[in-house]
């Protein structure tokens, strides 16, 4: 293999292994941003807990995204009825 090929190989590996790294710190990071203590203290009844938590909170973000639309659209009514 000549020395213009094994450069291009080894700079491919080192970008992979950039990309690799920080898709790995950012995972981590994503853990510990958890109130999860880790896994010897996560049993079936603290996961779903977990999981039930995290699942109202985004139906309830969903359902505020939601009355902000329809006020938004009910109001954009409004003023084209006003104008007519």
């Amino acid at each position: 293999m000549s020395d213009l090929k094994c450069k291009k190989k080894i700079s491919n590996i080192k970008l992979l292994a950039r990309d690799v790294s920080r898709q790995s710190s950012g995972w981590a990071q994503s853990m510990q941003n958890t109130d999860i203590k880790g896994p010897k203290h996560l049993t079936d009844s603290s996961r779903e807990q977990y999981q039930q938590k995290k699942a109202e909170a985004f139906m309830q973000k969903l359902k505020q995204e939601h009355e902000e639309r329809i006020k938004e659209i009910v109001a954009r009514r409004a003023a084209a009825n006003q104008q007519e």
